[in-house]
């Protein structure tokens, strides 16, 4: 029996199209670039590096470390912040993601929100750090807020990002 989220009778999934792992990153990049303010921008979940792990365990040989680099770069870019910072936070996450992909993969997507949160903490953990050495002023603990929001919708991207590569077996065998 499979532990992971039971797909529907007659529902089996497909292996992720890279136009729509570009696309879905694309929307998480600009959902993290809506204009937050005050306390919603404080605990926003970074919601590209959501997709992009959920990539990495799905998806590791079209998403892996470099796209992670790449997607941090661009990030780092939009936001005007120091270059590297979220590249070297989005790489980090995306190594960890990859490593504990197949058994965080062996469980339902509620399960998988307890592994992915680490994942996330340390994320924030590796960028306040890199804030206090520039010396910007800690935000708080608030601000690690956002990785439990995170690992909180983690069920429902997994179930937004399962849609499209879920096909009908009639479809298939007519």
């Amino acid at each position: 029996m499979n532990a992971r989220m039971p797909t529907p009778e007659g529902v089996i999934r497909n292996q992720a199209a890279t136009p729509l792992i570009l696309a879905s990153l694309a929307v998480a990049l600009c959902l993290n670039l809506l204009p937050w303010e005050g306390m919603g921008l404080l605990v926003r979940p970074d919601f590209l590096l959501l997709v992009l792990i959920y990539w990495c365990m799905e998806e590791p040989r079209r998403a892996g470390a470099s796209t992670a680099f790449f997607a941090g770069i661009l990030m780092d870019i939009a936001e005007g912040s120091l270059t590297g910072q979220n590249a070297l936070v989005y790489s980090l996450s995306a190594y960890l993601a990859l490593t504990f992909r197949l058994r965080v993969l062996s469980f339902n997507w509620v399960l998988q929100a307890l592994h992915v949160f680490p994942i996330l903490f340390l994320g924030q953990a590796v960028f306040a750090l890199q804030q206090l050495i520039i010396d910007t002023p800690f935000p708080g603990a608030a601000y690690f807020f956002r990785s439990i929001l995170g690992a909180i919708i983690w069920p429902i991207i997994c179930m937004l990002l399962e849609i499209p590569r879920r096909r009908s077996l009639r479809n298939k065998i007519a």
